[in-house]
């Protein structure tokens, strides 16, 4: 199980543009058919490593890297966001943990909020 989680971790985010999340609402705006960086990832891992072979990676492995992102409301009619494995739920959880942490941090250094705006549950251990 743990390679499992290892590898959807690794693979998730291959397939975020520059400018992360802007630079993938700016494409998603230009390319016919929109862009995702999800749908990215599995391209990256399904036909560009390897010399174009791809990784032949396991169908729970890509699953994982697919639906790792939060459901959007334009994507929900294909049903994706849901992953199928606990192993992409751990990584889908702690991706948010992640992220909410690096923008509030973010936040900080701009000068948005300070550490005396944020509860206090959630600067002390």
């Amino acid at each position: 199980y743990e390679d499992l989680t290892e590898a959807i971790s690794l693979g998730h985010d291959l397939g975020h543009t520059p400018f992360g999340h802007v630079g993938e609402e700016v494409l998603n705006e230009l390319y016919h058919g929109g862009f995702r960086h999800n749908e990215q990832s599995l391209r990256v891992v399904d036909l560009l490593e390897n010399d174009g072979q791809g990784l032949n990676l396991t169908w729970e492995v890509r699953d994982g890297i697919l639906n790792h992102s939060k459901t959007r409301v334009d994507i929900l009619g294909q049903g994706w966001g849901k992953v199928n494995t606990l192993e992409g739920e751990v990584c889908k959880l702690a991706d948010t943990v992640a992220y909410i942490n690096h923008d509030i941090d973010d936040a900080i250094r701009a000068g948005i909020i300070t550490e005396d705006d944020l509860p206090l549950s959630a600067i002390t251990t």
